[in-house]
């Protein structure tokens, strides 16, 4: 198992995390979901919601990789720029593209709201301008997605950005009112709240080994037991390639990590 170093958003829970216990036993179930970051998390409360009996295997701790390593940024756009999908796909279809992140941030919201999970949520985000090219070219994008998209976010000027980020570095910036950052783990530990308290079945220190097929049936092999359902759900990312079987094997060559960093520091004295 990979042993991660302790990340600032789990040294800032100010209760202690709630503990689930660890797989045991030989139990069928509709879906068996295995890895408890936010896919397994959201996907097993989706299926719980429409009715299934669902059970999730964290083979660690409820967001214990990237899910509760993330800078908790909930931006509503893919990794790159919209102007990647025009490049390749006509308008309408660019338009579903965006329309699609901005289901996902209210579905989330909703979420939040529904379960009543305590994650920090704060909407809103800049994004910011710190030079006279950086001002011409986000002024541009806004008047694009205005006209192409009928999405308008807040034009922040150089008197007011000192407002909102605490600093007169930047030029201008533009307000999008929704997304914004939330705590990761927070909202991992809520989801998981929901589904253990709900009709499904959380377990943690429960890797998931190997699978098999079995009739019409799926075997899940756990350290100390077996889930028998109906569909199986890898949800485990990076985790894959501890499973022993050869398609998780073939997977897992295929999932590139990626890193990138948030530095938190104890508050600074003003010099």
């Amino acid at each position: 198992m990979t042993t991660l170093a302790q990340r600032y958003y789990e040294a800032s829970l100010l209760e202690p995390r709630s503990v689930y216990p660890s797989f045991h036993g030989n139990i069928d179930y509709d879906i068996c979901i295995v890895g408890g970051g936010f896919m397994g998390l959201h996907t097993a409360l989706n299926l719980q919601e429409r009715g299934l009996k669902v059970v999730l295997l964290e083979a660690q701790r409820i967001g214990y990789c990237a899910s509760g390593r993330n800078g908790g940024h909930v931006i509503l756009e893919f990794g790159g720029s919209q102007r990647n999908f025009e490049t390749h796909l006509d308008l309408a279809s660019a338009q579903q593209v965006l329309r699609l992140v901005h289901d996902a941030a209210e579905h989330l919201s909703e979420r939040i709201a529904r379960y009543n999970i305590d994650c920090d949520y704060k909407q809103g985000h800049i994004v910011a301008a710190i030079t006279p090219k950086h001002v011409a070219d986000l002024s541009a994008w806004q008047a694009h997605l205005a006209q192409n998209y009928g999405y308008q976010n807040q034009w922040i000027t150089q008197d007011e950005i000192p407002q909102y980020i605490g600093s007169a570095r930047y030029l201008v910036g533009a307000l999008d009112k929704n997304g914004g950052h939330l705590h990761p783990i927070k909202l991992a530990l809520g989801l998981a709240k929901a589904i253990a308290e709900g009709a499904g079945e959380v377990y943690e220190n429960s890797p998931a080994t190997k699978w098999n097929n079995e009739g019409n049936k799926v075997r899940v092999s756990s350290q100390n037991g077996a889930v028998i359902c109906n569909q199986l759900m890898l949800s485990c990312n990076v985790g894959m390639e501890n499973m022993h079987a050869k398609l998780a094997q073939m997977l897992a060559k295929r999932i590139l990590p990626v890193g990138s960093w948030v530095i938190a520091s104890a508050p600074l004295a003003d010099e």
